[in-house]
């Protein structure tokens, strides 16, 4: 977990930079609102999906 946060640090700055610059301006708005909801739904699912499958298998 430390290796991926430490990755993600330096990875979503500077991925922001090339975004901004590939999207065009018109279109930035709608591009934000889908990568938040986007990020909104994985932050819900993703332990939701995990709870699921811990109920359903073992942890062994």
């Amino acid at each position: 977990m430390f290796l991926i946060s430490m990755s993600s640090s330096i990875f979503v700055p500077s991925s922001q930079v090339y975004i901004t610059r590939l999207v065009p301006a018109e279109r930035r708005k709608r591009f934000n609102s889908m990568q938040a909801l986007i990020s909104s739904g994985a932050f819900i699912t993703g332990p939701a999906v995990a709870g699921v499958l811990l109920f359903y298998l073992s942890p062994q």
